[in-house]
């Protein structure tokens, strides 16, 4: 009677264990789903900061599909001072794994408009302004609803090509 109590509480321990490690990734559970994304852009030392909201819906276990807007201050005109850019683009992300730890894929892709002139509180004009598009790919790491990504970001606007290393801190609902 010991032996087969021992053994059920041995057996139940491993049961609890393994279900602790079974975490679902919030990206695994189908239905609508957001982003928010903050982060900073890296090209030959600090080149701006980014923020972005994405509004979708996770269509197969681990794929999300969506849409969204940000803001970028980014060193983007002809005198290599920073700029007020808007983006609008369409995201796709994948989660590989129903873990706590997840690493995954995410790509945006969409339009980028300079919105520099419209600040009526800077002091020097900017030649810069217009409309162009961009793209950003990043891998990165899920912890239960945050993320950590790493990225590259590439820009055009009126002619000027921007490329920029990103990283990234996501929360995701």
């Amino acid at each position: 009677m010991k032996k087969k109590l021992s053994i059920s509480l041995i057996f139940m321990c491993f049961v609890v264990m393994a279900n602790a490690q079974e975490a679902v990734n919030s990206s695994f559970k189908k239905g609508p789903a957001g982003i928010v994304e903050v982060g900073t852009m890296f090209n030959q030392g600090f080149s701006g900061g980014y923020a972005s909201v994405s509004s979708g819906y996770n269509v197969l276990p681990g794929l999300f599909t969506g849409v969204g807007v940000g803001f970028k201050t980014q060193k983007f005109s002809v005198q290599d001072v920073n700029s007020l850019l808007v983006p609008v683009f369409a995201q796709v992300r994948y989660s590989l794994l129903n873990k706590t730890f997840s690493p995954f894929i995410d790509l945006k892709a969409g339009l980028l408009a300079d919105y520099t002139k419209s600040l009526k509180t800077m002091k020097t004009p900017y030649p810069d302004n217009g409309c162009g598009h961009f793209f950003k790919a990043a891998v990165g790491v899920d912890y239960k609803r945050f993320s950590l990504s790493v990225g590259d970001d590439w820009g055009k606007v009126n002619g000027k090509d921007k490329y920029a290393w990103t990283v990234g801190l996501t929360y995701r609902f």
